[in-house]
């Protein structure tokens, strides 16, 4: 993977002169929008191209004439999108790198006007859910691959901005951010829903597959300029209780080898267990007995059927 920077030629250092910040941090902020447009744009370009030939490919297998020609229609308006659609992607986010420093807001769905009728509402929730769902599982799923890469520029965006470490959903070059820029584009070139969704299923193909190309040049880059050079990130993995035994398990049988003691149970009789502590007191009691009061070896038993003597 190149580690190089954008040429100069390339950066936009009037994009970012408005951010306060020091001019570092500003040629940084270029240098990232710059290094995001060679990377996103080829997969841009073909996200609408591949979007107006799956356009075409559900026109054919339409049921009826009607939705055939609802589908042309909105292939027809992607001929206008195409030529904004990446120009406009890219800058939203140079506006999200340029509020890197601006204080940190969520960003949620606006609330539907109240002069709505109660059928208008549902049918606007009913379609904020299927965008939703579509979302959210490409969100869920590039962030668990690419946690790695996201939790070190989470941190290196953390120092141009002179704050706490970015979470995933704020970090401009995360799947939050490049999510929330293309439902807004589908919403601003009033697309149809089923157009809509099927936009956000050909950028997860064309673009997010390709995110962690991305984050690694931004990684690479950051570090190559002195922020946080050398970070790596090691996830903490904790022991298991299975471990845990194994570690522990010869160690605790160590004495009971040597000495050939056994523990025993709590219902077992004591005066079964051999050498203990009982008739280590009374032996030692014994040892200081004068020898004439210490009891003999004891007498072989008589037989029963022996004579006497």
């Amino acid at each position: 993977m190149s580690a190089s920077a954008p040429s100069s030629s390339q950066t936009d250092p009037a994009r970012f002169a408005h951010v306060a910040a020091p001019p570092r941090v500003r040629r940084l902020l270029a240098s990232l929008h710059a290094l995001a447009a060679q990377t996103l744009a080829t997969p841009l370009k073909l996200t609408i191209v591949e979007l107006e030939r799956e356009l075409f490919r559900d026109a054919e297998r339409a049921r009826n004439s009607q939705i055939q020609a609802d589908i042309y229609a909105q292939t027809r308006r992607l001929h206008e999108v195409n030529a904004q659609f990446a120009p406009l992607f890219l800058e939203a986010l140079g506006h999200a790198l340029a509020q890197l420093r601006e204080p940190r807001v969520r960003h949620v769905p606006a609330p539907a006007a109240s002069t709505l009728t109660a059928s208008t509402l549902t049918l606007v929730a009913d379609t904020d859910i299927d965008r939703d769902i579509v979302l959210v599982e490409i969100i869920r799923r590039e962030a668990q691959r690419s946690a790695s890469a996201l939790q070190l520029l989470g941190q290196r965006f953390a120092v141009l901005a002179a704050g706490p470490e970015f979470d995933v959903e704020d970090l401009p070059f995360g799947p939050h951010v490049l999510c929330r820029i293309v439902r807004e584009l589908g919403e601003r070139f009033e697309l149809g829903l089923e157009t809509q969704l099927a936009l956000y299923r050909v950028f997860d193909r064309q673009l997010i597959d390709r995110l962690g190309e991305l984050l690694e040049r931004a990684n690479i880059l950051l570090g190559h300029e002195g922020i946080l050079p050398g970070l790596v990130y090691t996830p903490y993995l904790a022991r298991s209780a299975t471990t845990r035994r194994i570690v522990t398990g010869p160690e605790r049988s160590g004495p009971a080898r040597e000495g050939g003691k056994v523990n025993r149970p709590l219902t077992g009789w004591s005066g079964s267990a051999r050498n203990s502590g009982w008739a280590a007191m009374t032996s030692e009691a014994m040892g200081d007995l004068p020898t004439s009061l210490r009891p003999g070896p004891p007498s072989p038993a008589t037989g029963a059927g022996s004579a006497p003597a």
